[in-house]
């Protein structure tokens, strides 16, 4: 028995080691070889995926950036309105004949009545024209950050589109015969090149019964598989790759 689990454990290893590893002495599923995948690249695509990927940050922090000012600003906003409040109450209260604070014991007098009000109106006066600041600055800034937001919101949305552009015309893609014949990947060939795509290679699919062109693709290029096969036509499918590949796309031709 003890035999036996040492054996089993052996086997789980080993296929686990090979699931991790890739079948480093072999070539991929498509053909590609590790060595492949790791010198296989576009720098034109990593610069502008990068550029990209910068200008989410910096939109992001433009979002926390216009959340926070809006907040501190939105705070002390509220406390001059309070303090307003508060002075219309002590206005009313001294108005009346009646302490500005009703813990605080005596009348004041007439005479004293009047520097009282005089020296709210004052603060009022001074408390109001703070507010009119404070909301002049709030509508600035936030005019001023909505703007930053959405001129990075357009430059990534530019980005995006060149992204998108590089990945289905400028970088390779391998396209596979899956009839058995090289003719199915030479004419799927000429028609990528018609649309303006660069094939890199072409080769054999591991079988030959396919009964429709399949777009394959790695998740990141998953919109420019699928627009991709909207260009070829027909009832061409786009399929995620369930294996590993230096190509974003391979499409496998059943064109005869």
């Amino acid at each position: 028995m003890t035999l036996r689990k040492g054996l089993l454990t052996a086997v789980i290893f080993l296929f686990m080691m090979s699931s991790l590893t890739g079948c480093s002495l072999m070539r991929y599923i498509d053909g590609s070889t590790p060595e492949e995948i790791e010198q296989k690249g576009n720098p034109v695509l990593w610069k502008k995926t990068a550029d990209l990927e910068a200008q989410n940050q910096l939109r992001q922090t433009a979002d926390v950036d216009l959340s926070n000012r809006i907040n501190n600003l939105q705070g002390s906003l509220s406390k001059v309105e309070t303090s307003l409040k508060q002075m219309e109450v002590n206005v009313g209260r001294i108005t009346a004949g009646l302490p500005m604070e009703e813990t605080s014991g005596a009348t004041p007098s007439t005479s004293a009545k009047k520097g009282i009000l005089s020296a709210l109106r004052d603060d009022t006066t001074q408390v109001n024209e703070r507010k009119k600041g404070i909301l002049a600055t709030l509508r600035d800034d936030t005019a001023q950050l909505n703007e930053r937001v959405k001129r990075l919101e357009d430059n990534g949305a530019a980005l995006r589109e060149d992204v998108e552009t590089i990945k289905t015309t400028v970088l390779p893609i391998k396209v596979l015969s899956g009839t058995g014949k090289r003719a199915s990947a030479k004419k799927m060939t000429l028609r990528l090149s018609k649309l303006g795509y660069r094939v890199d290679r072409i080769d054999l699919a591991s079988r030959k019964t396919y009964k429709q062109n399949v777009v394959f693709f790695r998740e990141s290029y998953r919109d420019a598989a699928a627009k991709l096969a909207t260009r070829i036509g027909g009832d061409t499918v786009a399929k995620p790759m369930t294996w590993r590949s230096q190509y974003g796309i391979i499409v496998v031709s059943a064109m005869r």
